[in-house]
């Protein structure tokens, strides 16, 4: 029995976790060892636990809180052997971050998505989000409005810790009932955000959280230039498929495009055609050398790449 559990969520990353570990509970995994993986970590000491047995025939669950970017090739071969070898005696739960494309693609990584659980989780989107709020208020016989809910996911999005604490507190604060948005006044801002959902913003249209998003990652110090980067990406990438002049599916198939950034890149096309798309890009390429100090010096990146991008955001 083996199980990763990798994403860029770390409170799913978390549950999904205690429902493995209560899983192996039930089925016996009652003794825990717990590694943590990272650069100092002596891989002489998961070879010793993969080896060693319980004098008392207890069965353990070995877990593994993976933090590399790469492993050398006897660092792999001991995992690969580690996976193999689960079965009766113990079982396996490796979970982090979201893995490195280079870690995904070894061959204990591989074994353990096809031959073990594999449970890959991401950021909920702002409708989802909402949806989950909604579901653990109801959890706690608070029911939110719409304007309740749109006020708490604007303040929780990419912080799912952060959504579950708040929706504790107004268990605590409140009475059983609806809540409105003036219940929710003194909830603090948690929400985080990354040049990913800007750009989804964009591509779907989405003009006034594009504008919320740019200026949010710009108060917590992110660089113009990196938004810049993950813009320019994202519409090479839907320049490509529009003009691939096969359906979007094949073409997205093609480029390896994995399934978050799909919906998004579907809406812009559907929104635009890809030769509006190619003269944003165009201009994107002018404000990453003003975002360098290469071109009209000690003007706002931030500021330009909001007044440029905008108007494809409401289009």
């Amino acid at each position: 029995m083996v199980a990763l559990v990798h994403g860029d969520e770390p409170w799913q990353v978390a549950q999904s976790c205690t429902l493995y570990r209560q899983a192996a509970t039930a089925a016996g995994f009652d003794v825990r060892e717990h590694f943590v993986m990272d650069a100092d970590f002596d891989w002489s000491q998961l070879q010793q636990a993969g080896q060693s047995l319980s004098l008392f025939a207890e069965k353990r669950l070995i877990a593994l809180h993976w933090q590399l970017n790469s492993v050398r090739k006897a660092a792999a071969d001991i995992m690969q052997t580690l996976l193999e070898q689960a079965g009766d005696d113990y079982c396996v739960l490796i979970y982090g971050a979201r893995l490195d494309r280079k870690v995904a693609k070894l061959a204990w990584a591989t074994w353990a998505a096809q031959q073990g659980v594999e449970v890959a989780v991401w950021p909920l989107a702002p409708r989802a989000l909402g949806r989950w709020l909604g579901q653990r208020l109801q959890e706690v016989n608070l029911y939110a409005d719409s304007e309740a809910l749109h006020w708490l996911v604007e303040r929780s999005e990419g912080n799912m810790l952060a959504a579950a604490q708040e929706v504790e507190k107004l268990a605590l604060l409140l009475p059983p009932g609806p809540v409105k948005v003036e219940d929710l006044l003194g909830v603090a801002d948690n929400a985080r955000y990354s040049v990913y959902d800007l750009t989804s913003a964009l591509l779907e249209g989405r003009g006034d959280r594009f504008v919320r998003i740019a200026w949010a990652l710009r108060a917590e110090g992110e660089e113009a230039v990196v938004a810049l980067w993950a813009l320019s990406r994202e519409l090479r990438t839907m320049v490509q498929i529009g003009e691939a002049g096969v359906s979007v599916e094949q073409a997205m198939r093609q480029l390896r495009v994995i399934k978050p950034r799909q919906a998004s890149l579907q809406r812009g096309l559907a929104r635009m055609r890809p030769a509006a798309w190619r003269r944003l890009l165009s201009r994107l390429g002018y404000l990453d050398a003003v975002a360098k100090g290469r071109a009209d010096a000690g003007a706002d990146a931030w500021a330009a790449l909001v007044d440029t991008a905008l108007p494809y955001a409401r289009t």
